[in-house]
């Protein structure tokens, strides 16, 4: 008889942990390979990734790739990845032309983007509603302040993100994660369920 076997409901319950901890809005120690990136642009061995958060649930990842000899800016990063689509759209602060991001879009609706779509991701401001505020990351987890677009000279690994800052109140943005697999969703909710069953 072996006494360290797990019963199948501790196996269960493994699983549906790992599921769990698996779809968490954030984490320590994400890798790139757990968020849902729309797109790359660049070629390289160099990786960063570009988080842009309009809040609400809605948030969207895109990576970036270069050599070392191109030595890039988070600048680079955010004007290279509004290229590769017509689906991203940035506004810079009027008089303020590649200093200053007033809004940030993106047509979740795959006919391109238009403010006046309500189908689509927009938020804009500046002085008033709001603004767009600027975070770096070396870990997904540990955000601090960035000192604005262009200030940050990239390496492998960074995290860039652009976090809509509704009335003022700045917060890091969330992490779009790849979604657990449904098998091992459904192991998370039977596991759940029998915990219940048996109290």
């Amino acid at each position: 008889m072996k006494r360290n076997a797990l019963s199948p409901l501790a196996v269960i319950a493994l699983a549906a942990g790992a599921a769990l901890a698996f779809s968490a809005p954030a984490q320590a120690f994400i890798e790139f390979d757990d968020v849902l990136i729309e797109y790359w642009t660049g070629a390289g061995d160099n990786e960063a990734l570009l988080i842009v958060d309009w809040q609400e649930d809605r948030m969207l990842a895109f990576g970036y790739r270069w050599d070392v000899v191109d030595a890039p800016t988070d600048f680079d990063l955010f004007e290279t990845v509004n290229a590769a689509s017509d689906r991203f759209y940035r506004e810079w602060v009027e008089g303020m032309p590649e200093q200053a991001i007033f809004g940030i879009g993106w047509g979740a609706d795959d006919d391109g983007f238009d403010k006046d779509d309500p189908d689509d991701f927009y938020e804009e401001g500046w002085l008033e509603n709001g603004y767009w505020s600027q975070w770096v990351s070396t870990d997904g987890e540990n955000w601090e302040w960035g000192n604005g677009l262009g200030m940050h000279d990239l390496t492998h690994g960074d995290w860039i993100g652009w976090s809509w800052a509704p009335d003022f109140n700045d917060t890091p943005p969330d992490i779009p994660l790849i979604p657990a697999p449904p098998a091992l969703v459904a192991l998370a909710t039977f596991a759940l369920g029998a915990r219940h069953r048996r109290r």
